[in-house]
């Protein structure tokens, strides 16, 4: 067993489990700013037809709406109501960039520690796999570790992949059968009707 390897790899996996929290809160920040800036454009977008459908069905309840609707208008023609969204956004975007700053400043203050590894590699399952082969000693180099490292991600994928088409066709299934169960049930309906029809006409 090559303990220099090993030890780094134990030094490599504690490292990128510090760091990958911040990269994932991160991307949920970012997406969190760009679901909240497509919910305010799909509810002005919605205020307006509203608005508009209650004013000519409903002149009391449509009128307030009506006004809103104009008032955000207004700040549309002014460039206000969209400056304000897209300054929500870049908010929530500044504050992915904070923690994606976080995680990169952690790996940079290890970088003898992760030297060697890139991408797909400083990811949790990656390291945490290297460090259990080179631990059982089943890889004496980096070169070996990867290579290998390189074959259980792939395995893994192919897994991933075969999971996500066994649930889709066990959905497909269960979506099957329900059409089934309501056809059945419409068909006992149809019978017991007739049937009725039938004694109510003798």
């Amino acid at each position: 067993m090559n303990a220099q390897l090993a030890q780094q790899m134990r030094s490599a996996n504690q490292v990128i489990n510090e760091a990958y929290p911040h990269f994932v809160k991160a991307v949920e920040l970012q997406q969190e700013a760009d679901d909240a800036a497509a919910k305010t454009y799909k509810i002005r977008k919605w205020l307006y037809v509203v608005g508009a459908l209650l004013l000519t069905a409903i002149p009391m309840v449509g009128v307030p709406l009506a006004v809103a609707a104009g008032v955000l208008l207004y700040r549309d023609y002014k460039g206000r109501f969209h400056d304000e969204v897209e300054a929500a956004r870049a908010e929530g975007y500044a504050k992915a960039e904070v923690s994606r700053q976080k995680g990169v400043d952690i790996m940079d203050a290890h970088e003898d520690v992760l030297e060697g590894l890139y991408g797909d590699y400083c990811t949790p399952p990656a390291t945490e796999y290297l460090m259990k082969i080179t631990a059982a000693g089943r890889a004496d180099t980096l070169g070996e570790a990867l290579l290998m490292c390189d074959d259980q991600m792939h395995r893994r994928k192919i897994e991933e992949a075969n999971a996500a088409v066994v649930a889709e066709q066990r959905n497909q299934s269960e979506s099957l059968r329900g059409i089934r169960k309501s056809n059945a049930i419409s068909a006992v309906a149809n019978v017991t009707n007739t049937v009725f029809n039938i004694a109510s006409k003798i």
